[in-house]
C-alpha cells in the first residue's frame, strides 16, 4: 500500500503477480486538513506538529489532542482499506492477505500501519526500498536515509529497472541518491 497525501493505492500481490488493485481518494493530507481545523492553525503548523516527536510539542493537551485526530483520521482510512480488502478475499477463493507493506508519506506514522494490523489481523512493515542495495554511508546518514525510506519506495522502484525494461540488471546497478556539489 502507498499512503500518499490524497490518495492511497492498495495492491494485492500473489506468487509475484498483482492480482487486485484499489485505489481509496483518502491519505494523510486528511490529517493535516484535521488538526489545522480543530485546532484553528495553518496548514503549515499543523504539518510541523505531525513531524514532529511528542517531546518537541510543549503543551501536553495539543500533543494529546493532535495524536487523537490522528487516531481517528487513520481509523477511518483503515476500515476503508480493510473494506478493500474484505473485498478481494470475499471475490477471490482461498484468498487471505498475509501481510502489508506500507510506503508513501504518510505511512511514516506508525498509526497506520498499527491500525491496520488489528483490523486486518496480519503482519505489518514499512517498506525500506534501500534494503538491498549497498549505500555509501560516508555520503549519507544511514538513520536520516531509514527514516525516509519510505517516501523513496517509488523512486527508487523505478531507478532499479534497466533500460526502461521490467527486468533488473543482473550485473548490479548505481543509483545516485545524491547530487552534491
Amino acid at each position: 500500500m502507498n499512503v500518499g497525501s490524497s490518495i492511497t493505492n492498495i495492491s494485492v500481490v500473489s506468487n509475484g503477480v498483482t492480482v487486485f488493485n484499489r485505489d481509496i481518494a483518502r491519505g494523510g493530507s486528511l490529517v493535516t486538513e484535521d488538526i489545522a481545523r480543530k485546532l484553528g492553525i495553518s496548514l503549515e503548523e499543523a504539518l510541523g506538529y505531525q513531524v514532529s516527536d511528542d517531546e518537541a510539542i510543549s503543551d501536553t493537551e495539543t500533543m494529546l489532542q493532535i495524536r487523537r485526530i490522528e487516531d481517528q483520521v487513520y481509523s477511518a482510512l483503515a476500515d476503508e482499506i480493510a473494506r478493500a480488502i474484505e473485498f478481494y478475499e470475499n471475490c477471490t477463493m482461498n484468498a487471505k492477505v498475509e501481510s502489508i507493506y506500507l510506503s508513501g508519506g504518510a505511512s511514516q506514522s506508525f498509526v497506520p500501519i498499527r491500525r491496520l494490523e488489528r483490523r486486518l489481523q496480519c503482519y505489518g512493515e514499512l517498506v525500506n526500498p534501500f534494503k538491498n542495495i549497498a549505500v555509501d554511508n560516508h555520503k549519507f546518514e544511514m538513520g536520516i536515509l531509514l527514516e525516509k525510506a519510505p517516501i523513496a519506495a517509488v523512486a527508487v522502484g523505478l531507478a532499479r529497472r534497466f533500460r526502461g525494461d521490467d527486468r533488473l540488471a543482473e550485473d548490479g546497478l548505481r543509483i545516485n541518491l545524491y547530487q552534491g556539489t
